[in-house]
């Protein structure tokens, strides 16, 4: 999922269970809940994507292995990030309001 603009959902903005996706280039504003949710995946590379005014920027839900999330600005969340997964490989990212 690469370059896509997702405005005020009702739920989370990109929702991914697939195994080896790459989410790069996306601006979400306005989620409903998350920005970003990996869900039980592996091999996900989530990269320079901004994300803005939702419940929580980036969450990575227990049984999530193998992630690397670097160059993400999210700001101005409730949340910005929530790691529940195995110790993603994270670098460059901009988290805070």
């Amino acid at each position: 999922m690469k370059g896509n603009t997702i405005v005020n959902t009702g739920l989370s903005g990109i929702f991914v269970t697939a195994k080896r996706n790459v989410i790069q280039g996306n601006t979400i504003d306005q989620s409903g809940s998350r920005g970003i949710f990996l869900s039980q995946t592996e091999g996900v590379i989530i990269k320079d994507n901004i994300i803005t005014r939702s419940e929580l920027g980036i969450q990575i839900s227990a049984g999530t292995t193998n992630t690397v999330v670097i160059g993400n600005i999210a700001g101005n969340n409730v949340g910005d990030i929530s790691v529940q997964g195995e110790d993603p490989i994270t670098a460059g990212n901009v988290f805070g309001n």
